[in-house]
């Protein structure tokens, strides 16, 4: 029996003219053993194909113009008689005789599908929705998440056609979802997916097509909904942050022309040339930014440094087989993540790690991949190659022996011959070291500072906090890499911004929202089944309203002067307070208060009781995020230069008490450079900003050897920073103040001004901007001891949720939309650092550990610091006591 297709100009063609065609066919053979009988092939347009004798048939062949497109054409089957059968009778026996050939529907042999034989279409035709009705919101069963086709024919089909060929010219009529990796078969329609394909520089999961679009080759990638829909659930490997994945608001059934997985960025990629960070943020309306090629900023090299590598344990394990090795950590979580943090972080693929983890275990007699090994192969090739990038000098020795730096600081500080070993690079000998003491001692000392210079790095006790601590202090150990990273990243300011552009209504929508988050906290912990009614209303009975304290002489002087603004049916509204009836309170300008009482009439209201917020919500801490270790935090809050002069010399000898106790992060809080303590430069003198890039090249480098993180937290009062609170981190110019191959260090991380972070899973809390003294004269107090005064102020920022909850503010340039943003305390952080005036303390507020530091530097002698000794074994014990965990001090130079 054969299959004959006819078209009406070809209806003449004899029977035998049709034999003697299809038996001049050139096969392609599709499975050398199974599909023998199965020869493919494409000549001129036409698409040939012979069946099995087996199944019946005989030779056959088909033709279509488009891949694309269904065209008239009637498939006539003959018996063996040569009896023409009817085209439904002919297309059962077709479907009948090949049901023994299951797999020759797949993506290489599709012409062999009942559709594809009738119409020269490989691709299905969708019948209906009912797949997105299954796996969408019933919301998003529309024509504006899901594409549609057109009412009118003309126009917007561009994008299908150019799918569909590519697809077609490669045979394929499914696709992987690259999450996933289900098949997910294509539609000649739209939608042509169960997802959204997609168009990447980076072939993910080796999955896609390579089509040119633009002049450009890409590779065209698909995406389910399923995995779309979970865009809100997906982690990044790196910081944890949830959210940075847009796949539940991308259109389904159609196609992106960027890589979608790089659309959003939460943390600081690097270079895949040089590894060194790049700093970036998102951009509203540029998800394809990060999509093109950009040049590293340290390298200058070209690439696709912002676009994120997909890497799974099953391709690594697959990876050690081949080479003969077994990997048995498949089932180690811990490690498991770690390796996809490294691959991620380092762009590595997975022969890449295993060819590195091969070589470093081996030079180092490693048989166990730990956490601690893994971590120390990241440590060491991040530092052999920035070596390699730097043209094999060592950057500590450079920076040593710079004349021009010496006559910056315009001293040195002795170093020991084992502390120059730690950082100086192996291939370098012991003349090396010499030449650098030697050097560093022909420097003459200047005063205040030749006394620091002569004693050794030696602290005296001033203050402890819970001093009579049983638990053993165990030394940091050395090697573990302490992740830093912002506890949230959609509340961690990146970069700069414009600043006094702040609209009217910008800020009432920002006060509507804080009344509103503070609003609802206080009525869920008050439990009585109240809502908040508008800020105007009267009733005679109890009622709850809302709303932001202020004055109208902007200074709370007596009870009489207590005004709330907050939301009514037509906008914002104001009343005066009646706080005769209250029995104790402690307000203050800008502090969001629920107030239980009566509305005499529209413009004042009786209050009962004041309600001065809600405590945040203790962050929930999981095995995953703590780790194994004790961890030790210096802190230190500047200004960090002696008065009228600019070296930084009392700083270094905190880096070589850092060094000796083997601090697991130094934390430095600006300013560095204050107005009011500094000495101005003269014409030959460099930048601020260039004295401090330097120096902290120096300590980064000093404290690497210890794997110490370096943390500093930007201040409004620094020279060289934006003068607004929020404040964002530094950005400094290592390339123009190092040298060509210089880099920011891989310890070194850039904090604004406030900040939330995740140190090792310890929650830290750290401003700068003295919030303390700036309350302390805000306050109207009746009914409350005044002993405690530091303690109320900081249940204040704690209750309200905020790092600076005063308006007005004080000596303080506020941006209000800017602080909602990045300036809450959406938890309750486990260490709150608050440098402040007030004399400094540690001490326990409602579970925080609140740290005042103190001034480092005061005029021309030494100030405090503080120590944090975190006893992690027992915190992981005990994740919500945290306060019994720690051991503080407050020390002197």
């Amino acid at each position: 029996m054969f299959i004959i297709d006819v078209f009406a100009k070809n209806s003449s063609t004899s029977y035998n003219q049709c034999l003697q065609r299809m038996y001049n066919v050139t096969s392609y053979m599709v499975c050398e053993e199974r599909f023998k009988h199965l020869p493919f092939r494409r000549e001129n347009g036409n698409k040939v194909a012979s069946l099995s004798k087996k199944s019946g048939f005989g030779s056959g062949f088909f033709r279509a113009r488009s891949r694309t497109s269904s065209f008239d054409s009637a498939v006539v089957a003959f018996d063996s008689e040569g009896s023409a059968m009817s085209k439904s009778k002919s297309n059962q026996f077709i479907l009948e005789s090949c049901e023994h050939d299951t797999g020759i529907l797949n993506n290489s042999s599709h012409c062999l599908d009942m559709q594809a034989q009738s119409t020269g279409n490989i691709f299905r035709r969708r019948q209906n929705l009912e797949s997105f009705r299954k796996a969408l919101p019933r919301s998003k069963i529309n024509g504006i998440n899901i594409k549609l086709e057109d009412d009118c024919p003309q126009g917007n089909d561009e994008t299908r056609l150019f799918v569909l060929t590519n697809l077609g010219d490669h045979k394929r009529r499914t696709v992987k979802c690259i999450i996933c990796q289900s098949l997910l078969p294509v539609y000649d329609r739209y939608p042509l997916i169960d997802g959204t394909f997609f168009l990447s520089p980076i072939n993910h999961e080796n999955s896609g097509v390579m089509v040119n679009y633009e002049g450009n080759s890409l590779y065209l990638l698909s995406l389910c909904m399923y995995c779309m829909e979970s865009a809100p659930k997906l982690m990044c490997i790196l910081c944890g942050s949830e959210g940075w994945f847009i796949g539940n608001k991308l259109i389904y059934g159609t196609l992106y022309t960027y890589d979608v997985l790089a659309a959003v960025h939460c943390c600081f990629p690097r270079c895949y040339s040089c590894y060194g960070t790049i700093p970036t943020a998102e951009e509203k309306n540029s998800f394809f930014r990060f999509s093109e090629m950009s040049a590293c900023p340290h390298c200058s090299v070209n690439g696709y440094h912002f676009i994120r590598q997909t890497v799974k344990i099953e391709d690594i394990a697959q990876q050690f087989s081949y080479l003969g090795f077994m990997f048995n950590s498949a089932d180690d979580v811990q490690v498991c993540n770690n390796i996809l943090r490294i691959c991620s972080n380092l762009k590595w693929k997975a022969e890449e790690f295993v060819d590195q983890w091969i070589s470093f275990s081996l030079s180092n007699s490693m048989t166990e991949m730990s956490v601690e090994n893994l971590n120390i192969m990241e440590r060491n090739f991040l530092r052999n190659r920035r070596q390699e990038h730097c043209g094999q000098l060592s950057p500590r020795k450079s920076f040593l022996n710079d004349s021009k730096i010496s006559e910056i600081t315009n001293t040195s500080f002795e170093m020991s011959k084992e502390l120059l070993s730690a950082y100086i690079s192996d291939h370098q000998d012991d003349s090396a070291i010499e030449d650098v003491m030697e050097n560093s001692q022909q420097i003459e000392l200047s005063s205040p500072c030749a006394a620091i210079l002569k004693r050794s790095s030696s602290a005296k006790l001033i203050f402890s906090f819970q001093p009579n601590v049983t638990l053993e202090w165990i030394v940091p150990e050395m090697g573990r890499n302490i992740t830093v990273q912002p506890f949230n990243c959609k509340q961690f300011l990146y970069k700069s911004y414009r600043y006094m552009y702040e609209k009217l209504e910008d800020r009432m929508e920002t006060l509507g929202k804080m009344i509103d988050s503070i609003g609802g906290a206080v009525m869920r912990s008050v439990g009585e089944g109240k809502e908040l009614l508008p800020v105007d209303s009267v009733s005679d009975e109890m009622i709850y309203i809302c709303g932001q304290v202020y004055s109208f002489s902007g200074l709370l002087k007596s009870s009489k002067d207590v005004h709330l603004q907050g939301k009514s049916d037509h906008g914002f509204s104001e009343v005066t307070l009646d706080l005769s009836s209250v029995k104790q309170y402690a307000i203050f300008p800008g502090q969001i208060i629920v107030a239980k009482g009566f509305g005499l009439h529209s413009h004042i209201f009786a209050a009962d009781e004041i309600y001065p917020g809600e405590l945040a919500p203790i962050p929930v801490k999981t095995l995953d995020e703590v780790v194994q270790c004790n961890l030790l935090f210096v802190i230190a809050c500047g200004p960090f230069c002696y008065a009228d002069d600019n070296n930084f010399i009392a700083l270094q000898e905190l880096v070589n008490y850092c060094l000796q106790v083997k601090a697991s992060s130094l934390i430095l809080i600006g300013p560095f450079f204050y107005n009011e303590n500094i000495k101005p430069l003269s014409q030959d003198d460099v930048s601020y900003e260039e004295l401090l890039c330097k120096m902290l090249f120096n300590i980064c480098e000093t404290l690497s050897a210890n794997f110490t993180n370096v943390i500093i937290v930007a201040s409004p009062k620094d020279t060289f920073s934006s003068q607004i609170y929020p404040c964002p981190p530094y950005r400094l110019k290592w390339r123009a103040f190092i040298g060509e191959n210089g880099e920011q260090p891989d310890n070194l991380f850039f904090a604004p001004d406030p900040c939330l972070l995740n140190v090792g899973g310890v929650i830290v809390g750290i401003t700068s901007t003295d919030i303390l003294w700036h309350l302390k004269n805000e306050e109207l107090v009746e009914g409350i001891q005044q002993g405690e005064r530091v303690n109320r102020m900081i249940t204040h920022l704690l209750m309200q949720r905020s790092f600076y909850p005063l308006c007005p503010s004080g000596d303080a340039t506020v941006e209000y939309s800017k602080l909602k943003l990045y300036g809450e305390l959406s938890v309750r952080p486990d260490i709150l650092i608050l440098p402040s005036k007030f004399h400094h303390f540690i001490k326990s507020i409602h579970k925080t550990v609140c740290v005042n530091p103190g001034n480092f530097v005061k005029a021309k002698s030494t100030g405090t610091f503080a120590t944090m000794k975190i006893f992690m074994n027992q915190l992981l014990q005990k994740t919500d006591d945290f306060e019994n965990c720690v051991l503080g001090e407050i020390l002197r130079l």
